[in-house]
């Protein structure tokens, strides 16, 4: 009786030894530098660690692409602060860096320091499952200032491969008709002319179910040397989509931002049983130092239900409902599932 009493108890005490030993290796697994506590990993890119190699430096931590600090300097002109940075490619498809990004304010609060990275350039390709470490540094832009710490949230930017030749198509030329005055106010008119006839100011689309005079409109603006722009490259494959513009608040800003959606798929569904379609967004603001449209973020992949262009409810679905739009992936920190508005909320 004795020795079975023995032997439980020993099993207990294994038992209990190992589930400590699990335990710490899964909270240890899931820390932060600082003790603060990290998402778990999703299938996205994302930092897998981050080390301090020169400088001062404190309160560093990161969540997906995102990463925080504050940065000391010295009184020398040449006083850096080094990080260095471990990214992961947790999912099964290429992706291509797209650069730094931060938002001067409360995200980065001291414009008399730079940030820069190092290691990788923009359309840099991290394949499926690999990893890179590369350098953030930190480094007084015009000689030693009287501020001398930076409080920053920067994000370290990546773009499905797929995606980022539309960066390079239909967004360069969407990006520079919002900045030509007479191509903008062109849009502008089109879409006037679009409310008039669905009592909406808000949008206007080549989708298979645009009257003429809307699809012809934006094809046009599009077009540049007979080469229509609107553009994606999906899958490794150059199509040609349909999209619709929407003028619309995005963020809570006085002046409303533009979106583009787009979708290189055949529309179907109908009113009983709305489709599922792929669509790709992007949303530019105007910069309140210099008056430039610019795009917010990057260009996010998600879905949308199919619907009537004209708004019509038991009309034929030929278009797709961008107030329905979801993300497909993770973006800034946001899990997928996201609306447009909670995605663009969270960009550093």
């Amino acid at each position: 009786m004795r020795k079975r009493v023995v032997i439980l108890t020993l099993c207990a005490l294994f038992l209990c030894t190992a589930l400590i030993s699990v335990g710490y290796s899964v909270l240890t697994d899931g820390l932060m530098l600082d003790g603060s506590a990290s998402v778990s990993p999703g299938s996205y890119v994302y930092i897998s660690g981050v080390s301090l190699s020169s400088g001062s430096a404190s309160n560093i931590g990161y969540s997906g692409t995102v990463l925080s600090s504050t940065a000391t300097l010295t009184n020398s002109a040449s006083s850096k602060v080094v990080l260095s940075v471990t990214l992961k490619n947790n999912s099964p498809f290429a992706y291509k860096f797209n650069g730094l990004t931060y938002t001067e304010g409360s995200g980065y609060d001291n414009t008399a320091i730079a940030a820069t990275l190092s290691g990788i350039t923009k359309g840099t390709e991290l394949a499926a499952g690999a990893t890179k470490t590369v350098t953030l540094t930190f480094s007084y832009v015009n000689g030693v200032s009287s501020n001398k710490t930076l409080n920053s949230l920067v994000d370290i930017s990546f773009v499905l491969a797929s995606e980022y030749v539309a960066v390079d198509n239909s967004l360069s030329r969407f990006e520079e008709i919002l900045n030509d005055p007479p191509t903008l106010e062109q849009l502008y008119t089109a879409m006037d002319a679009a409310s008039e006839r669905y009592n909406d100011t808000s949008y206007i689309g080549n989708v298979a179910g645009a009257n003429d005079a809307d699809s012809s409109a934006l094809n046009n603006i599009f077009t540049v040397d007979g080469d229509n722009k609107l553009k994606l490259e999906v899958n490794g494959k150059t199509v040609d989509v349909t999209a619709i513009i929407k003028n619309e608040d995005i963020g809570g800003t006085s002046d409303n931002e533009m979106v583009i959606y787009m979708t290189g798929n055949d529309i179907t569904g109908n009113w009983f049983r709305p489709g599922s379609i792929q669509v790709f967004a992007a949303v530019y603001r105007k910069d309140t130092t210099d008056g430039k449209w610019k795009m917010i973020g990057q260009l996010y992949e998600g879905t949308a239900n199919s619907n009537n262009y004209k708004g019509e409810l038991f009309g034929s679905h030929n278009s797709f409902n961008t107030d329905t739009w979801k993300s497909s992936y993770v973006y800034h920190g946001v899990a997928e599932g996201a609306t447009i508005n909670q995605i663009v909320a969270n960009i550093p």
